[in-house]
């Protein structure tokens, strides 16, 4: 080889380089300064989020002490979106029976931006028992798609004055009756 292609060689080598190094500077700029702001934004939207879940309701009683209202202890199946993209359609087709959800609200709602959704709230036992047998890959504590055990409120006496204890909507929160007018003092501590 003569110098004269070793030195072109060589150049060639250095200007792809140099080309390669450029790009990769305006990229790192590009993200950290032109674009900085919004992905910080996005940064704190995926790793930062409140979810509050109330304490539990209390008990409504008669002066013999039988329950008419107490709330009882389920589990609401949730999941993560952004963690679940390639298994988003085997858990729709998984779960949809379990939730009588239609299968393409279920992918709808997997597929969705948002960090956490939730896929059914207070499950009866027997359903969430099924679900957490379903796939250990899935499903599982702290996975894409896990359980947050929440309270419900039960009517033990069932119709048995109704019209006067009223009840309670999904959230815990007192709609007729004693329920609605004691709202206050038998909401949980949170």
């Amino acid at each position: 080889m003569n110098q004269s292609s070793i030195r072109n060689r060589v150049f060639i080598v250095a200007t792809v380089v140099a080309f390669a190094a450029v790009a990769v500077a305006s990229r790192l700029g590009d993200l950290q300064v032109l674009k900085a702001d919004a992905l910080r934004t996005q940064a704190r939207r995926q790793h930062q989020q409140v979810i509050e879940i109330d304490g539990r309701r209390g008990s409504i009683v008669d002066r013999e002490g039988r329950e008419f209202a107490v709330s009882i202890t389920t589990r609401s199946l949730y999941a993560h979106p952004p963690r679940l993209r390639k298994e988003a359609d085997r858990a729709a087709r998984l779960l949809a029976p379990y939730l009588a959800r239609p299968e393409s609200e279920l992918r709808a709602l997997l597929l969705s931006d948002a960090p956490f959704v939730w896929l059914k709230r207070r499950l009866d036992p027997q359903t969430s028992r099924a679900i957490a047998n379903l796939d250990p890959k899935l499903i599982y504590k702290g996975g894409p798609i896990d359980f947050q055990e929440e309270p419900k409120r039960f009517y033990p006496q069932g119709a048995l004055g109704a019209h006067v204890v009223g009840f309670a909507d999904v959230d815990q929160k007192g709609r007729e009756g004693i329920e609605s007018t004691f709202d206050d003092a038998l909401q949980g501590d949170s």
